[in-house]
């Protein structure tokens, strides 16, 4: 999902591009299209995974598409600046996804890993039940002053 949304964001900056500020109303319309489907994807694919790593990993390939796509499509150039800024995001993808596996092999085995999505989620149960149960000794609260 994560790729998806990264190949969407690189034919977002295509439609954008050649939208030429609302001129072309069929590539701005397109490009509103992708940016929904995009914003989609994104969230499916943070559901399940680390926002940590995955964040990253999805600007680089973004930045790095991008990059790719103005050279072969738009004749673009790229400078020494530009070749070093493109190796050192590749390195930096590579750093993250290896330190990433050290740290799941260090601290944690697979079985017992828990996604960003599903913590979020057992925290808004939780809350919930402590605003019901609040809310039910509110009301019990409530009848036994009113008995009284």
């Amino acid at each position: 999902l994560l790729a998806l949304a990264s190949a969407g964001d690189i034919m977002l900056a295509v439609c954008m591009k050649e939208a030429a500020g609302f001129n072309e109303e069929r590539f701005a319309m397109m490009a509103f299209l992708v940016a929904g489907v995009i914003t989609f994807f994104i969230i499916l694919a943070f559901e399940h995974a680390s926002l940590f790593i995955g964040w990253f990993l999805h600007t680089a390939f973004q930045y790095i598409g991008v990059q790719i796509v103005a050279v072969l499509r738009y004749g673009d150039e790229i400078d020494a600046l530009g070749t070093l800024a493109s190796l050192c995001t590749l390195v930096g993808i590579l750093l993250l996804i290896a330190e990433q596996e050290m740290y799941l092999n260090a601290h944690a085995a697979p079985s017992q890993m828990c996604c960003v999505g599903d913590q979020v989620r057992q925290q808004y149960q939780v809350r919930c039940k402590i605003i019901r149960s609040s809310s039910r000794q509110q009301k019990l609260a409530a009848a036994a002053k009113a008995a009284f």
